[in-house]
């Protein structure tokens, strides 16, 4: 692959992170430092409690989120008051990864850099 054709699937996915960043920050000063959803701390707290396999590969309530799963392991490291920051910081990483994904996708199958801007984007 030529080091040019990385150069878009990288641009859109740091601008997909960023603008969750700006999403974010703009419409809660505290949501990078005082909150957390949920599953975002209940799975960290499991792997705390008990061990990274079994609450990364067990059901929980009937369903089974291997994403938000594979963050609390990684979410778990951290002191509990950073929790919110590196929820947030994880999930811009995988939106930043899945805008590439996409954007590359759509660019292979011959969508324009327009549209494939855009649907990643979305």
């Amino acid at each position: 692959m030529k080091i040019r054709a990385i150069w878009g699937p990288v641009t859109i996915g740091i601008f997909a992170a960023a603008l969750g960043f700006l999403r974010l920050v703009l419409g809660n000063q505290s949501s990078l430092t005082e909150v957390l959803w949920a599953e975002d701390g209940l799975f960290p707290l499991c792997v705390r409690a008990f061990d990274s396999i079994s609450c990364t590969f067990e059901p929980f309530a009937g369903y089974f989120l291997f994403v938000p799963r594979i963050g609390a392991v990684l979410i778990e490291t951290l002191p509990i008051s950073l929790w919110p920051l590196g929820a947030a910081f994880f999930a811009m990483g995988v939106t930043g990864l899945l805008s590439s994904a996409i954007y590359s996708a759509l660019k292979a199958f011959g969508v324009s850099t327009f549209g494939s801007t855009a649907a990643a984007l979305a």
